[in-house]
C-alpha cells in the first residue's frame, strides 16, 4: 500500500461529532470564558501512530499546506532574520504584511534576548515564528531547548524571493510537522470555529503530504 486508504465519509462524520463535542464543552464554561474574556477557539490537532520512529530530531519543522488556515491576519508572527533586521523590517512594512509584528535578526538574538527571561517572554509573545532559511541551522543554540520543547521552533521561510508577501503568506497558510524521535505525531489540522467541511478537507489533503514526510511513507502508518 503506497497510499492511505480514506473513507472522506467517514472523515467527515468524525470531523462533525468532534466538533459538536467541542462546541459543547465550549458552551459548558461559556460563563468562565465571559468573566475571563478567554472565548478563543480550541485547536483541533491530527494524531497518527507510526510503525516504527518517525522522524530525525533535526528541529526543521516541515510545512504542510492547508485548504483552510488555523492562521489568520491577526496572528501575531515574529521574523528572524540575517544581520541587519532593518532591510527586512522595511520590506515586510512596504510590503504590507501585516501578521508580521516583529522583526529580529540574529545580533539581536545574542544580546537583547541572551538572558533567560528575555527568551522566555519573546516565546510567549508571537503565536509563530519564521526564519530565514540561510540561518536556520544556528536557531537551537540562539534560541534555546523551551522554544523547542513548546513547538515555537521558526519555520522556514525563504527571504531571497522577491515577493516575500507570498512566500510568507504561504508559510501563514500551512501546518507543520514537528519533528519526533517517538511513535507518535500531532499536527495542527484547524480548530473549533472550523465547519465539518474545512476540518475533513484540511485532512484529506494534508494526509498526503504529511505521509511523504515519514520514513516508509504510509507504510509505517498504524
Amino acid at each position: 500500500m503506497s497510499q492511505l486508504a480514506i473513507n472522506q465519509d467517514q472523515v467527515l462524520k468524525a470531523s462533525s461529532a468532534l466538533l459538536e463535542y467541542l462546541a459543547k464543552k465550549a458552551s459548558n464554561k461559556s460563563e468562565k470564558a465571559d468573566l475571563l474574556g478567554d472565548d478563543e477557539a480550541e485547536t483541533v490537532r491530527l494524531l497518527l501512530t507510526t510503525k516504527n520512529i518517525s522522524l530525525k530530531n533535526n528541529f526543521k519543522p516541515a510545512r504542510i499546506p492547508l485548504k483552510s488556515s488555523i492562521y489568520n491576519e491577526e496572528t501575531s508572527v515574529c521574523l528572524i532574520t540575517k544581520d541587519p533586521s532593518k532591510a527586512y523590517d522595511d520590506r515586510v512594512k512596504k510590503s504590507g504584511i501585516s501578521f508580521v509584528h516583529k522583526v529580529i535578526d540574529v545580533q539581536d538574538l545574542k544580546s537583547t534576548y541572551l538572558p533567560f527571561e528575555a527568551r522566555r517572554n519573546l516565546r510567549d509573545s508571537y503565536q509563530l515564528f519564521m526564519v530565514d532559511d540561510r540561518i536556520a541551522p544556528k536557531m537551537p543554540k540562539l534560541l534555546g531547548n523551551k522554544f523547542f520543547e513548546r513547538k515555537k521552533q521558526p519555520v522556514n521561510v525563504d527571504l531571497t524571493k522577491s515577493d516575500i508577501k507570498r512566500e510568507l503568506t504561504k508559510a501563514l497558510n500551512s501546518t507543520y510537522l514537528y519533528p519526533s524521535t517517538g511513535s507518535n505525531l500531532s499536527i495542527k489540522i484547524g480548530s473549533s470555529d472550523f465547519t465539518p467541511e474545512q476540518l475533513c478537507e484540511n485532512i484529506i489533503n494534508a494526509l498526503p503530504h504529511i505521509t511523504e514526510k515519514i520514513p516508509k511513507k504510509a507504510l509505517n502508518i498504524k
